[in-house]
């Protein structure tokens, strides 16, 4: 939304402001205006109506994929491969899906260790560990926060927390992409704000910051939309939530330099940029996990672009899918031949892994 109009002079500033695809109905037109408070008339000045629609969604992306057969992993976790083609690319990935009422989906952050670990080592320190994906992106410390047992294990971290030093070296106000399970097995994702230590709202829509935009205020209970009830067992954030209500929530439009559906802020070159190896984290209609990893950058497998692993996710019939850490990160071990992807037998530490556990 352009704030300009008849009201407006012709040297006031152009800002861009976006209603996220969690809002939008892809059938249904509306109808919108921008408003600001204007100091000097005391009261707002109105934009002229705008009509929009959201774009045709992509369609999904169908592979072909084969179940492997692992005589460790009980029933109730399924395991499947592709080696096929995806956009003309060699492409290798897994996915394990299973029901969290049937088996524990849980994540693990090993700070109190206090050093990262391999997907592998965690696995085998947990002792019950079905399948396990690495999770959240990470520097020094993990970048995000992180749910274990029904407390906050990890929030944003010291003095920026609840926000985000994006590309332009400007602190933006943000919410972050967050899937998990309450104590029942029952999944839920959301977007999460923290604005202060031992304080988080849960959101059914993301707060819309664009990078070189106007800056929103921090979250609160009402701020920037009323936020939900959510009871978390285990959950972990990171982002961007790739699929939301059976939604395609990203894609590579633009504003200037910055996508427009990086709603989080993230280091677009490290996460928007190019097709490496892919993690992701989705929940399907029925209620089922599903944790997905492919390779990339090699000869047999060019690994995926986000918005076609947003399109993969919900071809494996994901209606919500929240991208993880990818890249030399990306790894899943499974309970009997270890590490499936490739990695040339050199995975690296990382900080979080969620998956599939014993009950």
């Amino acid at each position: 939304v352009k704030l300009k109009g008849p009201a407006f002079p012709s040297s006031s500033k152009t800002i861009k402001q976006l209603i996220p695809a969690s809002r939008l109905n892809p059938s249904i037109q509306y109808y919108i205006r921008a408003y600001v408070w204007d100091n000097s008339s005391g009261k707002y000045i109105y934009s002229d109506v705008s009509q929009i629609q959201l774009a045709a969604q992509p369609e999904p992306i169908s592979l072909s994929w084969t179940e492997e057969s692992y005589s460790e992993l009980p029933s109730a976790v399924k395991v499947y491969k592709t080696t096929s083609t995806m956009e003309g690319r060699n492409f290798n990935a897994w996915y394990a899906i299973a029901d969290p009422k049937e088996v524990d989906f849980r994540v693990i952050y090993p700070e109190a260790v206090g050093s990262k670990q391999t997907v592998a080592t965690q696995a085998t320190n947990a002792g019950d560990c079905y399948v396990l994906i690495n999770g959240a992106i990470f520097g020094n410390y993990n970048i995000g926060a992180i749910i274990t047992e029904g407390s906050m294990t990890q929030q944003w971290h010291g003095e920026i927390e609840g926000c985000y030093w994006a590309t332009d070296n400007q602190l933006y106000n943000i919410t972050r992409a967050m899937i998990g399970v309450d104590s029942n097995g029952n999944p839920g994702a959301y977007w999460v704000g923290v604005p202060s230590q031992n304080r988080f709202f849960y959101y059914s829509s993301p707060m819309t910051s664009v990078v070189g935009q106007a800056k929103y205020d921090s979250v609160s209970e009402t701020y920037p939309y009323p936020c939900v009830e959510w009871d978390p067992y285990y959950a972990i954030s990171c982002g961007p939530m790739l699929v939301y209500d059976g939604k395609i929530m990203v894609d590579h439009s633009k504003a200037g330099s910055h996508y427009m559906t990086n709603y989080e802020c993230w280091d677009a070159n490290g996460v928007y940029y190019g097709n490496p190896d892919r993690t992701a984290l989705g929940v399907t209609e029925d209620g089922k996990i599903v944790l997905f990893v492919c390779d990339g950058r090699i000869d047999a497998s060019k690994g995926a672009y986000l918005p076609e692993l947003a399109r993969i996710m919900k071809g494996l019939g994901c209606k919500y899918a929240m991208n993880l850490d990818g890249g030399g990160s990306t790894g899943m071990w499974v309970k009997g031949p270890g590490m499936v992807n490739y990695k040339d037998d050199s995975w690296r530490t990382v900080k979080s892994t969620c998956g599939f556990f014993a009950k």
